[in-house]
């Protein structure tokens, strides 16, 4: 329908796109439209109009093409009024859409039309190659795309609007994606695809239409189409296998279908992309590894995924089985491949030494497969690249050490190989990398960039460029060139050619041990003889080549068969021959067999003749030697190697001929003097030799009147004749000749100073010397006639005036002219002697010279030398002519010469002798100077100072804990013995500092006016009794001293080689050091103690501290205990009379029937082995006690009682333990307090229903319980647990620094003398008289005794100076100080702690004098030091005189004031005041000697006295330390007797024999125990001194009888008797020393308690007796603030005792006093009180129930107290009936006690039950 018409025309649509009807012819059908007329539909159009001709096609075509191919021949293409010129596109989205590119040619996808008789066809381009147009079709498959069509040819995109139908494209669909993996089965499937067809192709190509097929590709890349299925069609490549092993990659899927013209027979043809193809897998690449290091690989490639396992194999991919050479490379499983950041990566390890380098290829399986089988790793990875790391190179299939000589890159197969270093160079190591490793071999130097070898005289012993070759030492050199060692250093040859000085007699050494290593290789079993010089020659030069070594060091020994025969031994011994032993070892131990193998298997592959060998190993390298004999006439270079006979060099009178190669004998008119190969030369002319063989040019020889010199016949010269041997002769002697060219003797006529004298033998003349005192100044044939002056002399043939010198004891006195004048005496120079003479070598006269022992300071000046050698010699050895260096300067270098001419003996040096020269030293001042060890210096300096300071150390710290165990007992006095013998020694030892035997006499005591007998003038002291005192007092030091002084100054040596003054301050430094060394080292050793030692000993089962060791006795006797009560009330139960009453022999009599009735279920009932603990069992029951019963079966009625009291406290437990946990109490501590509080068994049931009563008793016992704890805080508990009396067990540093405080101020202290001694020493400064510098007047020179080179006070001698005033401040003043002030600071000294911490300084001294040894001891030795090592006194006679001053002053003030306690009958003091008479009397009998000056017997009779007096006196106080040592352990093992008798109760009917007292610590404290019983009744008396009180007796009296001392044997020798009489005499414990000691301690405790505490009355006797009794339970280091708690409740205990009788010993008082001093005032005057009050209501008690009765007990000499036995009966019935109560069944009748029976007879002095 048009639209309206308008102006005539009608006009359908408003754009072309509107009107596209198909081409064709149409009727027009018109309507009217005008007003009330529409035209609504098409029934409105009824008018026909005509025809329309459309031109156009038709719009139902549909064509097909195919993809790849081009898109012609479409036809019929039909329309109407169709032309060529029209045009078709083709379109997606309907006409007038976006243009489609069809093909690559045909971008805008336009047909045109052709006309072909009336039809049109369509085409859309024809490719052409030539002009390369593409026209195939390459647009996505499709069902149908729009035709759209324009007619005419001026169309643009927007006027094709006209539909003409579809085309169909056929093929697949573009943009697939296809994916397959390398090395796996790969087919195309899932394709989408318009009308596939059978023949379809499919080929992968990198772009379509081009190049070639994708290598790796099945079927050359082409797939065939095999099926269309629901996801599409599949294709399948072409031929038998589907393997995709292409690389990794995308590449295009490119279509073809063949046509009857055209066959898909190329890439050409493939023209039409429709997607990607993928083969995943990993890119091609080379991974490099090194043999030894980790390998890991990074693989790059498309679709791989963590979980991909790689293998390595050798060959191609998807072979069954990988290379043997693998094994050590390539694990057992494959790589699978890990994510590592953003790569993959496989890791090999570490690639083993032993895989074969080489290129191996890599195969990959991707993860999502079975990678299980080799079959399955067909895709090609890479390659990995097995590498020698550098250093090495490949040798028999692996990587193999450079070996010396070579340097290897590493790298590749082909790379890794060796490259020899060049000439003279080789390699330190067996890995070298580069050629900069190659250094000069042994005997070579860098020079000038190459190495060359050392000069003859030199040699270098290692390799390297740095070093340079070193000089022989002097008079040495080498015989060749390139020498390695010093041993090459032989003697040169003389001027004369003579032989080296190592030759033998017969002339050389034709014989060497040559160092081989060898090893055996095998060459088959037939060698043809023919080839056995060329195989040697093969093989010698491969193996030189490999080893390095000269060919001639290479030995081939081959098997030998004869003709036609095979070889019975087909090893072939190879020797390669090394200079030393020590490069054969090494080069044995770096030698790989199998490389020198293989490099001789290639040199044999090599030679034509030799290929077919075949060589094997058969042994490694060894060690051995070979004997190289040199051939004839040739002989070994001295002091050179030879590595065989080609070595060896032709002796002197032997050339060697090079035709021959051998040595032959010189012929006359040649000669040879040297060792080499070389020819013999030629004499000059007119000269010869006259035979053959000459080894010298000076064998060659000149006419009569000429003698050869330099090869050169020169006339005969003045003093020599020549006649004709060609050598010049001097004339006799003291004779020449008067011209040149004399020819005979007749020729020699007399020099100057001679004459001439007839020979009686030949008519010849001779000259004689002129004779002494005459000289003759011509030459000629005169008589000698001048004359020397008086009181000189002159030598023979002397020729001048000159010659004349000076009798000895005379000095020359010369003119103007510097003539000899005359002679004068020197007998007036003291120490100087003139010895007359020249001085040596000169013509100068001799000054006067030091004499032996004397060194000469001015031309008339000397001073005694003060260094002696050990064999008494001084070391200055006076003057001698040869140290004359004022005379001739060329002899200043003579070894020990000094100034003046003095001489100083080997090791001494400097002003007076008294330096030590370099590389000597002393140990102390003033000693002799030895060498110092080469190059030890800090070995024997370490080894010295440890020595010393665990000497230090060591010493002290078993001091310390002696100390510590002795601390707060009087009765432990060894350690007080020890401090006081220290501080003797210390003063008594200074006298050794002095040489005695060089002691001059004073002027005024020497003798006036005689002229014989008169007395020597000096002390002849002999030196035998110093050596003697010095070994005494250095056996009581224990452990030697160890010089530190000679390390020291050795190392200062070492570090600065021949630096004086180093040599003084490190020993200075090492005093000023000394103290915080030993502080570390005493903190080390206790800790190694606490840590290490104590607690090894405890696992050994020792104890090493008091409460250890009672615990395990007390559980051993209580164990014993135990089954003694059970056995006891076993017996007791049984029926029987056996039972009876063991008296005090041991005999049994009858019980008594109240005894019988007790045995009928007492005991019994008691479960004595129940699991009572110990401390409720036993509690309050003694250790003593207990060990006696253990050990004899008795016991005492209260022992028993509280036996059966723990007992029945345990079995009631039940209710006392609910109070102890009210109370907070521990439960067995708070029951043992019940029973020790019950007073029997009976209270205790019964309190079981009273509870007033059990309340009251469980009270008490908690009362008592917290008291016990209070004081135990307070008292020894802590300190016998201590570990060595010192330390806790495992404490913390702090704490173990803290414990062990005591050992180092014992430490510090006891340096303190040494310290002082040696700073004193560094100032020490001594007055020498010497010539000044400037030849002025004489002067004084203060100079350091130590180092007399060292002026004092001066430069070189501050530094030492400050170091000494330093140490003597810090040190010898400030630590005595510190220690003085930190006890003077304390508030109780005498607290355990106190005690034990500074016990070592106080012990054993009275409280008001406990500063008396630091402070006037330390006085005392301080002013002797200081006299003995300072200038105070500068004659060492005064000093002598002021130490006899000074002891006298202390033995004066000592015995006055008395310092020491009064224990043990004042031996303390005794005991010093011995030791300081012995040290007056030494001091004053060596100032006595020294004043009269008496012979030199009588001198040794005193001196031998005085030895034996140190020696009685040290015998006498080692008796004295150990009594106490032995008294000490005898009273921890009861060596004393009881000190009471009380009645014992046997515990079995029949008394056991028994082995004796319980020991519980092993075989050590057994062997201590018969050590005591052996060694104690020599030091103690025959008995003790006892005395009996009770609170009854007005006054203790002493028994008659005595105790007899227990551990003393009764059937001693009458010898063994008298000694130990003696001993008690010489160590006062006899008697009368007991007696004496009981009476000074009543009388100190009436001045203690009068004076100090102020007491107002005098205590009576009784007073100091029950304090004794009391004390004895005091425990030692007990605290202060505890005594008084301790000893009050004893006393109070002892009120329940009143009846009891005890025995009491000096040592007892003696304590107690010791006690009560410690107490404060307060507390004194309490205990004074309470136990005064307690004898008076005892005394009260006593009068009352003894009304009438003598209350003193009878004097028996049995010494036993007589006390009723039914009383001590009815008393243990008593409370055994008591204790009973719990026990028994009703029915049990029990014994009354008025059964008792009341005979004595009955009744003994022992109950048995």
């Amino acid at each position: 329908m048009s639209e309206p018409a308008s102006t005539g025309n009608y006009l359908w649509g408003d754009i072309p796109a509107e009107f596209i009807p198909e081409g064709g012819i149409y009727r027009l059908c018109w309507c009217a439209n005008m007003p009330g007329l529409a035209c609504p539909g098409l029934e409105s159009f009824q008018l026909s109009a005509g025809l329309l001709h459309v031109a156009g096609p038709s719009g139902d075509h549909l064509f097909h093409c195919v993809r790849g191919q081009d898109c012609t021949g479409l036809s019929p293409f039909r329309g109407e009024g169709l032309s060529p010129l029209d045009r078709v596109s083709i379109r997606t989205g309907g006409c007038g859409s976006t243009v489609l590119q069809i093909s690559p040619a045909n971008v805008e996808g336009s047909a045109v039309l052709e006309s072909f008789e009336s039809t049109f066809s369509m085409h859309f381009g024809s490719s052409n190659a030539g002009l390369g147009l593409d026209h195939g079709v390459f647009v996505d498959a499709s069902e149908g795309y729009d035709l759209c069509w324009c007619g005419g040819p001026l169309c643009s995109q927007e006027d094709f609007v006209v539909p003409a139908g579809k085309l169909q494209v056929k093929g697949p669909h573009v943009n697939q994606e296809i994916s397959c993996f390398v090395g796996q089965p790969c087919v195309l499937t899932g394709i989408p695809f318009v009308e596939a067809a059978a023949g379809d192709l499919v080929m992968v190509l990198s772009a379509c239409g081009t190049g070639s097929a994708v290598q790796g590709f099945p079927g050359g890349g082409i797939a065939e189409y095999a099926e269309y299925a629901e996801d599409g069609a599949a294709f399948q490549f072409q031929g038998a296998s589907n393997l995709l092993r292409s690389p990794a990659g995308i590449f295009r899927l490119c279509f073809c279908r063949p046509t009857a013209d055209a066959a898909c027979d190329g890439a050409a043809a493939f023209r039409a992309p429709f997607g990607l193809m993928t083969a995943a897998g990993p890119f091609q690449q080379t991974t490099t590894c090194t043999v030894g290091s980790t390998c890991t690989l990074d693989l790059y490639g498309i679709g791989l995924h963590a979980g991909d396992a790689l293998i390595v194999i050798e060959g191609s991919c998807g072979a069954t089985a990988g290379a043997a050479n693998l094994a050590n490379f390539m694990p057992d499983q494959a790589l699978r491949l890990q994510e590592e950041g953003q790569a993959l990566q496989a890791s090999f390890g570490s690639i083993p030494r032993e895989t074969t380098p080489g290129t191996y290829g890599l195969c990959w399986c991707p993860g999502a497969l079975d990678c299980t089988s080799a079959l399955s790793f067909r895709a090609a990875a890479g390659q990995v690249q097995i590498d020698c790391p550098e250093g090495h190179f490949l040798a028999t299939s692996r990587c193999t050490p450079c070996g010396r000589g070579f340097y290897c890159p590493g790298g590749n197969p082909v790379s890794a190989t060796r490259f020899p270093c060049p000439a003279h160079e080789t390699t330190r190591t067996r890995s070298a990398r580069t050629r900069l490793d190659c250094e000069c071999v042994a005997g070579y130097f860098l020079d000038s960039g190459s190495c060359a070898a050392c000069g003859r005289g030199f040699y270098k012993a290692d390799p390297g460029n740095m070093a340079s070759c070193d000089a022989c030492p002097q008079n040495l050199t080498t015989h060749l060139t390139g020498s390695v060692s010093n041993a090459s250093c032989v003697a040169a040859l003389d001027e004369e050619g003579s032989a080296p000085a190592d030759l033998d007699a017969e002339g050389f050494s034709n014989a060497s041990d040559v160092p081989t290593v060898t090893f055996n290789v095998s060459l088959g079993d037939w060698i043809d003889p023919s080839i056995r010089r060329e195989l040697i020659t093969i093989l010698r030069r491969s193996l030189a080549d490999s080893t390095r070594l000269d060919p001639g060091a290479v030995e081939i020994i081959l098997p030998w068969a004869a003709a036609g025969r095979r070889l019975t031994e087909s090893s072939v011994v190879i020797l390669l021959k090394f200079p030393s032993e020590a490069e054969a070892s090494r080069s044995a131990q770096e030698t790989d067999v199998s490389v020198l193998v293989g490099d001789m298997s290639s040199a044999l592959q090599q030679n034509a003749d030799l290929s077919g060998l075949t060589i094997e190993p058969l042994s490694g390298p060894s060690v051995s030697s070979v004997t190289i004999t040199c051939p004839d006439f040739s002989a070994k270079p001295p002091g050179v190697p030879i590595l065989g006979p080609g070595d060896c060099l032709c002796k002197p009178g032997f050339g060697f001929d090079v035709q021959l190669g051998s040595c032959k004998i010189c012929p006359e008119g040649e000669y040879k003097f040297t060792l080499e190969d070389s020819g013999c030369e030629k004499c000059e002319s007119p000269k010869s030799t006259v035979q053959p063989g000459a080894v010298s040019v000076q064998q060659c020889t000149c006419g009569a009147g000429m003698y050869e010199q330099d090869a050169e016949c020169l006339s005969c010269v003045t003093g020599f004749y020549c006649n004709g041997t060609g050598a010049a002769f001097r004339c006799p002697e003291n004779s020449t000749t008067i011209s040149e060219g004399s020819r005979s003797l007749t020729d020699c006529i007399c020099i100057a100073g001679h004459q001439v004298a007839t020979a009686v033998e030949s008519s010849a003349t001779f000259c004689e010397p002129c004779a002494p005192g005459r000289y003759k100044p011509n030459l000629g044939n005169g008589v000698c006639f001048n004359t020397c002056p008086s009181n000189a002399g002159s030598g023979p043939a002397s020729i001048e005036l000159d010659d004349c010198y000076c009798l000895p004891a005379h000095v020359a006195e010369l003119d103007s002219t510097g003539k000899l004048n005359r002679c004068a005496s020197c007998a007036l120079y003291s120490g100087l002697v003139c010895p007359g003479g020249f001085d040596f070598g000169t013509k100068n006269h001799t000054q006067p010279q030091a004499i032996e022992g004397w060194f000469q300071s001015g031309k008339t000046l000397a001073f005694q030398c003060l260094v002696v050698l050990p064999d008494g010699r001084s070391v200055c050895r006076g003057g001698t002519a040869e140290c004359q260096q004022e005379r001739d300067p060329s002899l200043a270098s003579l070894a020990g010469c000094q100034r003046f001419g003095n001489q100083c003996a080997e090791g001494s040096a400097g002003m007076i002798c008294g330096e030590c020269p370099v590389a000597w030293a002393r140990g102390n001042p003033l000693e002799y100077c030895q060498p110092c060890p080469l190059g030890q210096g800090a070995a024997l300096l370490v080894s010295s100072v440890t020595a010393d300071i665990a000497r230090i150390t060591v010493v002290n710290f078993v001091i310390a804990v002696l100390a510590a165990k002795g601390a707060g007992t009087s009765l432990k006095l060894h350690t007080s013995m020890i401090r006081i013998v220290q501080s003797w020694i210390a003063a008594c030892a200074i006298l050794l500092n002095f040489d005695l035997d060089r002691l001059e006499a004073f002027s005024w005591s020497e003798a006036q006016g005689c002229d014989q007998n008169c007395p020597e003038p000096r002390l002849m002291w002999p030196q035998a009794v110093s050596d003697a005192m010095r070994g005494l007092f250095s056996l009581l030091a224990v452990l030697p001293r160890t010089s530190v002084n000679f390390a020291a100054a050795c190392q200062a040596e070492d570090m600065l080689p021949g630096n004086p003054t180093a040599k003084r301050m490190i020993p200075a430094l090492y005093y000023l050091a000394l103290p915080p060394l030993t502080l570390a080292s005493t903190v080390l050793l206790c800790a190694c103690v606490v840590y290490i030692a104590v607690p090894l000993g405890k696992m050994l089962g020792l104890h090493f501290n008091a409460a250890d060791k009672k615990a395990t006795q007390r559980r051993a006797a209580l164990h014993v205990v135990r089954g003694q009560l059970k056995v006891a009330a076993d017996l007791l139960s049984k029926d029987g009379d056996d039972g009876g009453i063991a008296d005090g022999s041991g005999d049994v009599a009858k019980s008594p029937a109240c005894l019988e009735e007790l045995a009928q279920g007492i005991l019994d009932q008691a479960d004595w082995q129940a699991d009572v603990p110990d401390a409720v069992l036993a509690g309050g029951i003694s250790d003593e006690e207990l060990a006696a019963a253990a050990s004899d079966g008795l016991i005492s009625k209260n022992a028993l009682h509280r036996l059966v009291l723990g007992t029945v406290v345990w079995k009631l437990r039940g209710q006392f333990e609910p109070e102890a946990d009210h109370q907070g109490l521990p439960k067995a501590d708070f029951l043992a307090e019940v029973a020790g509080a019950a007073g029997s068994a009976r209270e205790l049931v019964e309190s079981q229903g009273a509870q007033d009563s059990q309340d009251s008793l469980l009270q008490s016992a908690g009362r008592n319980l917290r008291s016990r704890e209070d004081e135990r805080l307070l008292g020894a508990h802590g300190v016998t647990a201590l570990d060595l009396a010192l330390f806790e067990s495992w404490p913390g540093l702090k704490a173990l620094l803290d414990q062990s405080m005591p050992v180092i101020w014992l430490t510090q202290l006891a340096l303190w003398p040494e310290l002082m001694s040696s700073f004193l020493q560094m100032i020490r400064c001594i007055s020498v008289h010497e010539d000044s510098e400037d030849g002025g007047e004489p002067m004084t020179v203060q100079r350091l005794r130590s180092h007399p080179d060292v002026e004092c006070w001066q430069d070189e001698h501050m530094a030492t100076a400050m170091v000494a005033l330093t140490g003597l401040v810090v040190w010898c003043l400030g630590v005595p100080l510190a220690l003085f002030l930190r006890i003077w600071a304390l508030r109780d000294r005498q607290e355990p702690r106190n005690r034990r911490r500074f016990g070592y300084f106080i012990q054993g001294l009275e409280p008001s004098y406990w500063y008396w040894e630091l402070v006037i001891k330390r006085i005392d030795i301080g002013v002797m030091l200081v006299v003995a090592s300072t200038s105070i006194a500068s004659d060492d006679r005064l000093k002598l005189l002021l130490f006899a001053l000074i002891s006298g002053m202390q033995l004066a003030v000592t015995a006055w004031l008395k310092p020491y306690g009064n224990s043990q009958a004042e031996v303390l003091d005794f005991l010093e005041f011995v030791l300081l008479t012995s040290r007056f009397v030494l001091f004053t009998t060596v100032a006595i000697l020294l004043m009269f000056l008496p012979s030199r017997e009588i001198v040794w009779v005193w001196s031998v006295s005085l030895f034996v007096m140190l020696v009685s006196v040290v015998f006498y106080t080692m008796l004295h330390i150990v009594s106490q040592a032995l008294r000490s352990v005898a009273s921890q093992m009861d060596a004393k007797p009881k000190m009471e008798q009380e009645r014992k109760i046997m515990l079995s009917h029949v008394q056991a024999p028994r082995s004796g007292p319980i020991r519980s610590d092993g075989l050590f404290e057994d062997l201590k125990q018969r050590a005591v019983q052996l060694l104690l009744p020599l030091f103690q008396p025959e008995s003790y001194l006892a005395f009996f009180w009770s609170v009854h007796v007005e006054s203790p009296f002493v028994d008659g009888s005595q105790i007899q001392v227990t551990h003393r044997p009764a059937d001693r020798s009458w010898l063994l008797a008298r000694l130990a009489q003696a001993s008690a005499l010489l160590l006062r414990s006899s008697g009368s020393y007991q007696k004496e000691a009981v009476s000074k301690a009543y009388q100190d405790f009436i001045e203690l308690w009068l004076s100090h505490f102020g007491g107002s009355n005098i205590p009576n006797v009784n007073v100091l007796c029950l304090l004794s009794v009391a004390c004895r339970s005091l425990p030692d280091n007990l605290a202060n603030a505890a005594i008084h708690g301790y000893w009050k409740r004893e006393t109070q205990k002892l009120v329940s005792e009143a009846e009891s009788h005890w025995q009491l010993f000096a040592d007892d008082f003696a304590k107690t006093v010791h006690m009560f001093s410690m107490l404060q005032k307060a507390d004194a005057d309490e205990l004074m009180r309470s136990t005064q009050d307690i004898l008076k209501e005892a005394r009260k008690d006593g009068e009352g129930r003894n009304s009438g009765v003598d209350a003193q007990p009878k004097h028996s000499s049995q010494s036993r107290l007589e006390t009723s036995v039914c009383e001590l009966q009815e008393d243990a019935l008593d409370f055994l009936i008591q204790a009973d109560v719990a026990f028994l069944e009703p029915e049990v009748s029990h014994p009354e006690i008025g059964d008792v029976p009341q005979d004595v007879s009955e009744c003994s002095d022992t109950i048995q039950i």
